[in-house]
């Protein structure tokens, strides 16, 4: 973070429990094999609607000391959001966000121009996409989508999940997972996709 400290998402649970609760590590030393600290996003997975987080799978945005979490949200299948004012320390929310994304992973990030990503699942597992606002604010004004059901030319069971992002010579680099058609008994493997950096809005 740009206060020097390591921050880490995840979700955490009791002893012997599911991780249900969404939380952050904080390293103050900003160094990976010194202590870590744990800050609870909030004290449990439920919601004040009554609902229960299942999987809080997280995902941050870092603009200075605003700190924006993407959470996977299994039943309304949109994303909650999370943010911080004080480099995670307390924490706002949740908050629904209005892109579809199903019940898997969200991953996102900010590019070295400024621009603010965010790739997840729409329409089950069955479609990849990446959205993108411009350097400020995280209104997401454009998207693509990265993979969108059979692959015939490959021959991939539509299944294309869990994406991790890494951004390179000018590329954004995803890998995600993928499966192979039934009748190969769901061979799974990973898949790699490369999008130029400079992205036209």
């Amino acid at each position: 973070m740009p206060n020097g400290k390591l921050l880490l998402p995840g979700r955490i649970a009791e002893m012997d429990g599911f991780p249900k609760t969404p939380a952050v590590l904080i390293s103050d030393s900003g160094k990976i094999d010194a202590p870590w600290r744990l800050v609870k996003i909030q004290p449990n997975g439920d919601l004040l609607d009554g609902d229960k987080l299942i999987h809080p799978e997280l995902s941050a945005i870092v603009q200075n000391d605003l700190i924006t979490i993407f959470c996977r949200d299994d039943k309304r299948e949109v994303p909650l959001i999370f943010q911080s004012h004080d480099y995670g320390e307390t924490w706002n929310g949740p908050i629904s966000h209005n892109i579809p994304f199903s019940n898997s992973k969200i991953y996102s990030g900010t590019l070295s121009n400024g621009v603010n990503y965010v790739v997840g699942c729409i329409d089950g597992r069955n479609r990849l996409s990446i959205f993108f606002s411009k350097p400020g604010p995280l209104n997401f004004t454009c998207g693509y989508d990265l993979r969108n059901g059979h692959d015939p030319a490959l021959d991939l069971y539509p299944q294309f999940s869990y994406p991790a992002c890494c951004e390179m010579d000018g590329m954004l680099h995803i890998i995600y997972t993928m499966q192979t058609p039934e009748r190969q008994n769901h061979i799974r493997g990973a898949m790699l996709t490369s999008i130029p950096v400079e992205i036209p809005f």
